[in-house]
């Protein structure tokens, strides 16, 4: 694989595809290009699928990637000895945003909303260490406002933190944080993951957007998420 236009392109191979929803189908290209792998390959008769899910034509098995490994050591060690390695780095992977946010209204009561916000790894990288990575999350309180409250009556307690759990790096988030012109009912929370976090799966944040006891106003919770990545900017989730 990798070797010029001809080779194959689809191997069915799961590190390769790096599929969210293991799905052999999704993504249709793969991230990952398996440099010098060996695939299945045509039947007697020269017939040859480059399809993801022909495990016959597409596999890379390990029995004979191995021995072409040895193959390959074989030539070299009693024909190649004389002659000048090839000089070949595969080149970098075009630049990804390997994580992605979600949120869930975990209970809603007359005083606060229960949210948890999970911060995931799509594990198409190599395994290493993340740095500074921060989600805001918006909300509107008009239907506040209107009632005569304002953003100084609301309170975002933390109630778990996984990442100061398992990893001992605290989860920190802001106080409310105006988005707009100076009227404007949208704010946002922004919750960060400082210094470097080894995402091996996920990280929950649960928190609350606490207000004054008595008004059964919910917040209008919007599903707008922005995953910040240091060097990366910001993109919408």
């Amino acid at each position: 694989m990798g070797g010029d236009a001809h080779a194959p392109e689809h191997p069915h191979h799961g590190g390769a595809q790096s599929s969210f929803d293991n799905s052999q189908a999704d993504p249709a290209n793969d991230p990952h290009i398996l440099w010098g792998a060996l695939v299945g390959g045509p039947d007697a008769n020269d017939n040859y699928q480059d399809v993801t899910t022909n495990y016959v034509d597409n596999e890379v098995a390990l029995d004979y990637n191995a021995s072409l490994v040895g193959a390959l050591a074989g030539l070299y060690e009693f024909y190649g000895q004389s002659q000048s390695m090839t000089n070949f780095i595969p080149p970098p992977e075009a630049a990804n945003i390997p994580y992605y946010a979600t949120v869930t209204d975990n209970q809603e009561s007359s005083e606060a909303s229960q949210l948890t916000v999970d911060i995931n790894n799509y594990a198409i990288d190599p395994p290493h260490y993340e740095s500074d990575m921060s989600v805001r999350f918006f909300f509107d309180i008009r239907s506040l406002w209107e009632a005569g409250q304002n953003i100084s009556d609301i309170s975002t307690p933390i109630y778990y933190d996984a990442a100061s759990t398992i990893d001992g790096h605290a989860t920190t988030i802001i106080a409310p944080v105006q988005w707009g012109p100076s009227d404007s009912c949208v704010y946002y929370v922004q919750i960060s993951w400082a210094g470097d976090q080894s995402l091996v799966a996920s990280r929950a944040f649960e928190f609350g957007m606490g207000r004054r006891v008595g008004f059964r106003l919910p917040i209008s919770l919007e599903s707008l998420f922005v995953l910040e990545l240091p060097g990366r900017g910001l993109g919408n989730l």
